[in-house]
């Protein structure tokens, strides 16, 4: 990304390595997609800033709507997180890393792939 802004940041195992990082809500309904919400990432060193971003993004959903599905990829998800976002009235699904509060009796039953 060429040109000087305050909000680029070092995007880590991303080919150009600088950019501004949108983290967006995006609807899907019909077929038809569209943008419902984004926050602008800029801070690196707020602890949990990514899944903090995501509550955000839920609790300014329409107050008169509860049981949308969200999808989370491993950078937006924990088992914290995804406990929340229940609270909230909400469903999530995704990946959830390893380190990221999964229960140790599960962690048990976990099939490494061959």
């Amino acid at each position: 990304m060429a040109g000087l802004s305050g909000l680029k940041k070092q995007l880590r195992f991303k080919p150009i390595g600088k950019g501004i990082q949108l983290l967006a809500f995006v609807q899907s309904s019909g077929g038809s997609q569209y943008l419902y919400d984004f926050e602008i990432d800029h801070n690196d060193k707020e602890p949990g800033k990514v899944q903090n971003t995501l509550l955000r993004l839920v609790k300014r959903l329409p107050s008169n709507s509860k049981g949308h599905c969200i999808t989370a990829d491993n950078l937006f998800n924990s088992v914290d997180t995804c406990s929340k976002v229940r609270a909230l009235g909400h469903w999530i699904y995704g990946t959830i890393r390893m380190d990221c509060g999964v229960p140790q009796h599960l962690k048990e039953h976990i099939v490494e792939p061959l």
